[in-house]
């Protein structure tokens, strides 16, 4: 038990410890299959901030915003996603860090989709074995 309780406190340290290092470090690799991107943003237009302490350990604060790429929201050719303005049919709620919320509707062939031979699709559900 002890040599347990030994190594989970010196586990759980050194990852205190190494958290902030690790964190200085980090830079965003999203890719160009990602579903979104970020840039650098304004007071008065943004979606998130981020504060990081200069050298003399001084606050600053960075104003980001965040675009939705809803060209890459589709698992399937024959499905499509378009940004709407509020809710509705086919209309997938995008939460925001800031609080606010971004609606997009997908739409499908379902001939398309199903010829394929790769899906079917389900009009039911089943409620019991």
């Amino acid at each position: 038990m002890i040599k347990h309780t030994s190594l989970a406190i010196a586990l759980t340290a050194t990852t205190f410890l190494s958290a902030p290092a690790i964190a200085a470090s980090l830079t965003p690799t999203l890719g160009e299959n990602s579903v979104f991107s970020y840039s650098e943003g304004s007071e008065n237009d943004h979606n998130f901030i981020v504060q990081e302490a200069d050298v003399q350990g001084r606050l600053t604060t960075k104003y980001h915003t965040i675009k939705l790429k809803s060209e890459k929201f589709a698992t399937h050719d024959t499905v499509q996603w378009r940004e709407v303005a509020g809710t509705g049919t086919n209309v997938v709620a995008v939460p925001l860090p800031n609080g606010g919320v971004r609606y997009f509707r997908y739409s499908y062939n379902s001939a398309d989709y199903n010829s394929a031979g790769k899906r079917t699709l389900y009009t039911s559900s089943q409620s019991k074995l």
